[in-house]
């Protein structure tokens, strides 16, 4: 799935508008994914791998990002307080984004009804050396809505699903999420 990325917002609110766009933030724009730096590689090239296999590591980010869209669908239907439930799940970069968004929804007094949801998860890569998982999959806003203080409706128009690309660092054997992107080429959703 060659190609260059784009920058995909976080399902909370973009500007005063409280745009509920798609539920990732993106930190890369690259035309091809590169593995962040490790900050919880393995000590020595020697040293056993987390995973014993390309399944077990997809499973693991699999898991990591049900676990971030559960958290995120919580933290965005209180209006983005006790952020601090989804930034647990996120690390570098991605975490300030995350950070941002959540408090741009906090100060435009919206809330999100409902669950992002994620399917036809697949390996783009599992890297033991540098501890970076990416993995592709299908991005859908499913039943989410955005709702303003005066309890109507305000959710934008968008993408029911898109196609993207997700990476994860290893913090010890936890999955942590470091990037996601809209996947520019083909649409495999």
């Amino acid at each position: 799935m060659p190609g260059s990325t784009r920058r995909l917002p976080h399902p909370l609110v973009v500007g005063a508008a409280a745009l509920f766009v798609l539920g990732l933030a993106a930190c890369s724009g690259e035309s091809e994914p590169t593995p962040a730096p490790s900050t919880a590689a393995t000590e020595t090239a020697e040293a056993e791998p987390i995973f014993a296999s390309d399944e077990e590591a997809l499973a693991a980010a699999v898991a990591a990002h049900e676990a971030y869209l559960d958290a995120t669908a919580a933290v965005s239907a209180e209006g983005g307080s006790a952020p601090d439930r989804v930034l647990v799940l996120t690390t570098g970069d991605y975490r300030s984004a995350i950070e941002k968004e959540l408090q741009g929804m906090a100060d435009a007094q919206v809330r999100v009804t409902g669950r992002n949801t994620l399917r036809d998860a697949r390996l783009a890569q599992y890297d033991p050396a540098s501890g970076v998982i990416q993995m592709y999959g299908c991005f859908g806003v499913g039943d989410t809505r955005v709702i303003n203080a005066s309890g109507e409706d305000v959710t934008p128009e968008r993408e029911a699903e898109v196609p993207v690309l997700l990476t994860f660092q290893l913090a010890g054997d936890t999955p942590l999420i470091s990037g996601s992107e809209v996947w520019p080429g083909d649409d495999f959703c």
